[in-house]
């Protein structure tokens, strides 16, 4: 593959300063108020705790029908944490 050798580059700037003067730039990213800072999110809650009693009921249900001997269901199923 041929290399191009007729491109002509430019030093970069020492300073990434791009705007003029001493003036402080304004950034919008940092702009963002949330309307309800005091607001309890209980739908965030309601999904969390849904998630834990899934997730609870899951392996309390391996563990019960191994206890009970049940074909296909093991301790091991049962992830070690």
């Amino acid at each position: 593959m041929a290399s191009r050798r007729n491109i002509n580059y430019t030093r970069l700037a020492d300073e990434d300063n791009d705007y003029i003067g001493n003036e402080v730039r304004h950034d919008p990213r940092f702009d963002y108020s949330p309307g309800s800072l005091d607001e309890i999110p209980w739908k965030s809650i309601g999904l969390a705790l849904f998630l834990l009693v899934l997730g609870c009921f899951y392996e309390t249900r391996i563990a019960y029908y191994s206890w009970r001997g049940a074909q296909g269901y093991r301790y091991a199923a049962i992830p070690g944490y």
